[in-house]
């Protein structure tokens, strides 16, 4: 299992293609910290979350196409059960009080995550310049 801190974010690897040789999907469990989140992003694979702990915000786009629109929000909390489309622009934020604490289930790995620039709508790939790795 695999461990990364970024910006009060946990992020477990749980199954991979790397550790446990599974081919089309990853597992995760991320943690996040009181009034954290991810930034606003789209990624080329499926993902579904269930929220173990916690209540939170999910960002969705409001049309599926390049140019995603005004965000719809959806207020998470234990057991919610989200699909997240391929390329739809989303981002999760923990708006509670506690940790929000999420598994995550991605198809075709590895991931491509693209991080959206508000203002300009253009896509960067992105870089964790400040992350701490640890093999547990």
């Amino acid at each position: 299992m695999f461990l990364f801190l970024f910006r009060c974010l946990f992020h477990y690897w749980i199954c991979d293609r790397d550790l446990f040789w599974f081919l089309q999907v990853e597992i995760w469990l991320q943690t996040f910290a009181p009034g954290s989140g991810t930034p606003i992003h789209r990624h080329s694979c499926e993902e579904v979350f269930v929220v173990l702990k916690g209540n939170g915000t999910l960002y969705m786009a409001e049309t599926h196409g390049s140019f995603p629109g005004k965000p719809i929000e959806f207020p998470v909390f234990a057991n919610s059960t989200i699909h997240i489309p391929i390329n739809d622009a989303h981002q999760v934020k923990n708006t509670g009080h506690e940790d929000l604490q999420v598994l995550v289930i991605i198809s075709r790995p590895p991931i491509k995550v693209y991080a959206t620039s508000v203002s300009t709508n253009l896509h960067i790939d992105i870089i964790c310049v400040s992350v701490l790795s640890l093999i547990i």
